[in-house]
């Protein structure tokens, strides 16, 4: 079962999601059925399993995107998170795939649309957020650079700027393959221009190196890069217009 899960895996990362999510379905039952459901003494591996197709679930409903997916895995989290909390050691996963769930389901993406409601939301996920990052610089060295990124995408949303700018900035600073890191620094320094309604040639270097810095990741399905390639060109255009404009 750990084998098929890790198949999974790499098959969304391939972006190959419908096929993924056929076999994440067949192994949930699989997984359910190998356990008897009347049995209050499921161990630690059987939780830790849930929690895992639950996170693949939610990754899916993000990369593809796909809302059932992401329902389904934040259902398999709440259901069990009494057990998964208690059977499990790394708890702050918990905290980190139920803040994705929350994050794929929020409606308004838009930040300049935000209301109330979606308000909330993000800072619910955040709180979420920091308890996962907390709890993995507990039980661990410190916390994955997951979790810092995807703070820095709530802030984003709240149009705290400089704040998710800081976060990618200590995540790129690692010199790891985190290709979102960089996609959410250069789309948060075009929100910063729209915001300001100021472009200039240094900024606009910095949202091209960081849609370059993605090219060559091996963590994203090949059409994810294409779109950053499209949108590498389009700053290219843009700044070759600045730059004449200028000249």
């Amino acid at each position: 079962m750990v084998e098929e899960l890790e198949r999974l895996s790499r098959l969304v990362d391939l972006g190959k999601f419908s096929c993924a999510l056929n076999d994440l379905y067949v192994l949930l039952e699989l997984v359910e059925s190998s356990t008897d459901k009347s049995s209050t003494d499921k161990n630690g591996a059987y939780y830790r399993m849930l929690s895992n197709i639950a996170g693949v679930f939610i990754d899916i409903g993000h990369m593809q995107p796909n809302t059932e997916a992401s329902n389904k895995g934040l259902q398999i989290l709440e259901h069990n998170e009494a057990k998964i909390m208690e059977q499990t050691e790394e708890k702050d996963v918990y905290y980190y795939n139920l803040s994705n769930a929350k994050s794929n389901l929020i409606a308004e993406k838009n930040p300049f649309n935000q209301n109330f409601e979606t308000i909330e939301q993000l800072v619910e996920l955040k709180s979420y957020l920091w308890k996962a990052i907390k709890l993995s610089n507990k039980s661990r060295e410190g916390s994955p650079p997951e979790y810092t990124v995807n703070l820095g995408n709530a802030l984003k949303q709240q149009f705290r700027l400089v704040e998710a700018l800081k976060c990618y900035d200590d995540v790129n600073s690692l010199n790891l393959d985190v290709p979102q890191s960089w996609i959410n620094r250069s789309e948060s320094l075009m929100l910063l221009n729209q915001v300001s309604n100021t472009y200039s040639i240094q900024m606009l270097e910095q949202i091209k190196v960081g849609y370059e810095s993605i090219i060559e990741s091996k963590q994203l399905p090949p059409q994810r890069i294409e779109i950053t390639r499209e949108k590498s060109y389009f700053i290219k255009t843009r700044l070759m217009k600045y730059v004449k404009r200028k000249a």
